[in-house]
């Protein structure tokens, strides 16, 4: 991938009302500003940020010698709650509170839906991740940022461990199954290879 462009947030502001108002598409304003290949998503990650959270949401993240100042003003707030939250509200409170907090989890859940999927066609369970992978890549949370490259370097292996790799060991347990058990490894371990082996044909 290509070293990212560098993005004030007022072009960030004026890239999403643009492109929420319908006043230019998303590929005019990603070549306006150079954003590269995949341009056009980060135009439309902004304006949904932008919709959801509030142009807030686009700010720069703080630096850390800014955080000390941060957490002493909102001391206060943080003990305002005079009340009891269950497990469910209060993530809830919280993703109020914090429009990237929101973002994440949404991200979260979208790759456990995938995990979880009972999904075979390869081809789109390797675009859902594509997509995932971009949105992580620009969604401006550098902890997600990371993810999207680790993701990217073990993608062939995360698609085995979806299609390939269930079913194997889907067969494997049919082996057992219809075999009452194996109390000889080596057996055991030639009617697996012969059954994985596509090209294998009986010899009399």
């Amino acid at each position: 991938m290509g070293r990212k462009a560098k993005i004030s947030y007022e072009e960030k502001i004026k890239a999403s009302e643009d492109y929420i108002n319908g006043m230019v598409s998303a590929k005019q304003i990603a070549e306006r500003l150079n954003l590269g290949k995949w341009g056009e998503k980060r135009i439309r990650l902004w304006a949904k940020k932008y919709r959801e959270y509030g142009p807030e949401s686009l700010a720069p993240k703080l630096k850390k010698e800014d955080m000390a100042d941060v957490a002493v003003h909102h001391v206060g707030d943080l003990f305002c709650f005079h009340y009891v939250l269950s497990e469910f509200e209060l993530p809830e409170k919280m993703k109020k509170i914090d429009p990237e907090l929101s973002l994440s989890d949404e991200f979260y859940h979208r790759y456990i839906r995938i995990n979880d999927s009972k999904e075979k066609d390869k081809e789109k369970l390797t675009a859902e991740l594509e997509e995932i992978v971009l949105d992580y890549r620009y969604s401006g949370i550098r902890e997600f940022e990371d993810l999207s490259l680790t993701l990217l370097k073990w993608k062939t292996e995360i698609l085995n461990s979806f299609c390939e790799i269930e079913g194997r060991n889907s067969l494997i347990k049919k082996i057992l199954k219809l075999a009452n058990g194996y109390s000889n490894f080596k057996r055991f371990r030639n009617r697996i290879m012969y059954s994985l082996n596509k090209l294998a044909r009986h010899l009399f």
